[in-house]
């Protein structure tokens, strides 16, 4: 079984876009291109994990899914799966490397939009605290965490 990423964004709403704008910041989150109608996430990678990328990059896009929330501490909702990525900055000494990931359409997500991820009783299990809402996703997912394939406290992770 090829593995899964999973990419948790903390944004409230969906962002227009407008591919046009070169003053544009590339705060991850939710876009809406404004000419195509497409709906992306913008994602930045790590600033010291550069192996991070090859979650994205090296990454069959539909197995690459996105779980939501409108601020720290809320559940995660299934926000959908990816159809393609585009490179939209190279990584390099200087920056981080940024991707847009556009959503599949609905009918091809595992998930009914908006699957609300279960809280997970971390303390039960002697797990950090971040397992708390991102344990959830998994499960949904029918996938478990890869050790040391990702950071709990990281807005970016693989199962299998």
């Amino acid at each position: 079984m090829a593995p899964t990423t999973i990419l948790f964004v903390t944004a409230e709403g969906c962002n227009a876009f407008n591919p046009g704008d070169e003053g544009y910041d590339y705060q991850d989150g939710f876009y809406n291109d404004i000419f195509t109608g497409d709906s992306f996430v913008r994602w930045s990678g790590q600033k010291t994990m550069k192996n991070y990328d090859n979650m994205i990059l090296n990454q069959d896009p539909s197995q690459i899914h996105f779980f939501r929330r409108a601020r720290s501490g809320d559940q995660y909702v299934y926000a959908g799966c990816a159809r393609k990525v585009e490179v939209r900055k190279e990584r390099t000494e200087l920056q981080t490397l940024v991707a847009d990931i556009y959503l599949a359409p609905t009918t091809s997500w595992p998930l009914a939009p908006g699957t609300t991820a279960p809280s997970f009783a971390y303390m039960a299990y002697h797990m950090p605290r971040q397992t708390k809402n991102k344990m959830g996703a998994f499960q949904l997912l029918g996938v478990e965490p890869i050790k040391g394939g990702s950071n709990w406290c990281s807005g970016i992770m693989v199962g299998q």
